[in-house]
């Protein structure tokens, strides 16, 4: 039973947590075996039954047949109804619903295994979040605020655990911003970034979706990498491992993990510098504060928002010297963009 990743070595065993069971094999014969002994389980406890209607199936496998009745995709490789029991009742096929998905520890799963359902859905509540709050009688500041603390919170926990493209999220913030204009009353002409720059660069500090979704999936894979579960480690060392090899998926940049590594570089390096020996106590006398993972996520976060704020610096240093050489924006604009540099 369970998941094997061959090139890794290792396998993922049954899922179980508390009242939620996963059951991952080969074939429809183990899984009815491994569902049968789950039944005889609960019948001798005398206290707990299954639910066949939360329950769901999912299987794959690659069709000899195209015209095969029971192939659901018109790929080769397929899912299936495996025609699964459990307290002699039918556990239903994700295929079968509508819409073919099914949540599971709080993450959608189709039946495809595609997320293009998932994000057209989260496209469309965070739409109707920003409508919402565009409706109340507030004024245009105490919108922003609770768009910016609440609504980009509620999305936080999507971002972290779907591995969305930066695209995605570009076309997410458009939104948003769209609305954060709207409510602080910007100009067209001024500069976007003073809506997410820090209070010392003179910004208004709002959330990025963007940023959110860079530093869930490193904060995602840090959890990963430092878990109690030995397996979720090697799945960590897997994923850096491909990564590292150049795997890192269609039209993408850079990894998770291997941000990770990079930033977890930089900290260790910072932790000496910040560390150095003073006073005449003698080597290694000086005590050194623990910090626990949380901490160090913490101290992730801060470190990947101070680069996302100099690089959004080092941009308007590149905007000032294009109004300088067309001289399209009035001097009073590159004024204040150039004593914002200067700071």
């Amino acid at each position: 039973m369970g998941y094997d990743f061959k090139e890794a070595n290792f396998r993922v065993p049954p899922l179980v947590y508390a009242d939620d069971v996963e059951f991952l094999t080969s074939t429809t014969g183990q899984n009815s075996t491994c569902l049968n002994s789950l039944q005889t389980a609960l019948e001798w406890s005398q206290t707990m039954q299954a639910n066949p209607s939360k329950c769901r199936s999912l299987a794959f496998k690659l069709f000899k047949d195209k015209k095969s009745i029971s192939k659901v995709l018109s790929t080769m490789y397929s899912c299936f109804d495996p025609l699964l029991q459990i307290a002699n009742q039918k556990i239903p096929f994700i295929g079968n619903d509508n819409p073919p998905c099914y949540k599971y520890l709080g993450r959608w799963i189709q039946h495809d295994l595609k997320d293009n359902w998932v994000r057209e859905t989260f496209k469309a509540k965070l739409e109707k979040w920003l409508e919402v709050v565009d409706k109340t009688l507030l004024t245009g500041p105490m919108k922003a605020w609770i768009a910016n603390h609440h609504v980009c919170s509620k999305a936080t926990w999507t971002l972290m655990i779907y591995d969305f493209p930066e695209s995605e999220a570009k076309e997410w913030q458009s939104s948003v911003h769209r609305y954060y204009r709207k409510w602080i009353g910007l100009n067209a002409t001024t500069e976007p970034s003073i809506l997410y720059r820090a209070s010392n660069h003179f910004g208004l500090n709002f959330k990025d979706l963007r940023m959110i979704l860079k530093q869930s999936q490193v904060v995602r894979w840090h959890i990963l990498k430092y878990a109690k579960d030995p397996i979720a480690r090697k799945l960590y060392a897997y994923r850096l491992s491909q990564d590292q090899a150049g795997h890192i998926g269609k039209g993408r940049k850079s990894a998770p993990s291997l941000e990770l590594e990079s930033y977890e570089g930089r900290l260790v390096t910072k932790e000496i510098v910040g560390n150095a020996q003073t006073g005449t106590g003698g080597l290694g006398l000086r005590p050194r504060k623990k910090q626990s993972l949380k901490d160090k996520r913490k101290e992730l976060v801060k470190l990947m928002k101070e680069d996302a704020e100099n690089q959004r610096i080092v941009d308007l240093g590149f905007l000032s010297v294009l109004i300088r050489c067309n001289g399209k924006i009035s001097p009073g604009r590159r004024f204040f963009i150039n004593v914002l540099i200067d700071c």
